[in-house]
């Protein structure tokens, strides 16, 4: 499933992640951690059904830096539309 050569983004780290993550999280876990349900759905195989949960993880960057490494954050691209006009895209702020 995690395969180094195909999913790079599983075993890369950024800033001090790697530091970091070998000693105990005492101030994270299930309880405070905020996330969105996204979708779900049942799936089923061999005769035993289970439902699947699309989940949102919120980013705390203050708190975690590494959740979004600086390559993970969408740059934004040039459109092009049918008529072949280039325009810039839509500042999001």
């Amino acid at each position: 499933m995690h395969n180094a050569r195909v999913t790079k983004r599983d075993y890369r780290y950024c800033y001090d992640q790697k530091k970091t993550s070998l000693r105990r999280d005492y101030d994270c876990g299930v309880n405070n951690v905020n996330f969105k349900v996204v979708g779900q759905y049942s799936v089923t195989s061999n005769g035993e059904s289970t439902t699947v949960f699309n989940i949102h993880l919120e980013c705390d960057r203050t708190f975690s830096p590494w959740c979004l490494c600086p390559e993970d954050i969408p740059k934004p691209k040039n459109v092009t539309s049918k008529s072949g006009k280039v325009r810039q895209p839509y500042k999001i702020s």
